[in-house]
């Protein structure tokens, strides 16, 4: 069960780190169209810090008894957290600020009903 979670977990975040590099590559494009500076650099950093902890969250949740031979499950719990779930939450974090410069153009779009310019 412990593999299945591993692997389910890091396939989620493979699926970010997918659909931010899409991201990044529409705002690229978007920005020089709109000839607006280069967010989507941020991209990257969001993508790096959702993949770099994957290695060692791995290594924690298969070998984690092993690795802190007095560890109890709250210990472990925070390993989990401080490892892998602050970097996750700092990345999307990150990312949401090229995503909001690139896109705010299609909430004034979209607050406008059909048939009005």
């Amino acid at each position: 069960m412990v593999y299945l979670s591993a692997l389910l977990y890091i396939s989620g975040h493979l699926a970010l780190a997918l659909l931010l590099m899409l991201l990044r590559s529409m705002g690229k494009r978007l920005g020089k169209a709109l000839e607006m500076p280069p967010y989507h650099h941020l991209y990257l950093v969001s993508v790096l810090l959702l993949l770099l902890p994957l290695p060692v969250y791995w290594i924690i949740l298969l070998g984690g008894r092993n690795i802190l031979s007095e560890s109890t499950h709250e210990g472990l719990f925070i390993a989990k957290i401080l490892v892998a779930g602050l970097p996750s939450a700092l990345g999307l974090t990150v990312a949401l600020y090229p995503t909001a410069k690139y896109w705010k153009w299609i909430w004034k779009e979209l607050s406008h009903p059909e048939g009005e310019g």
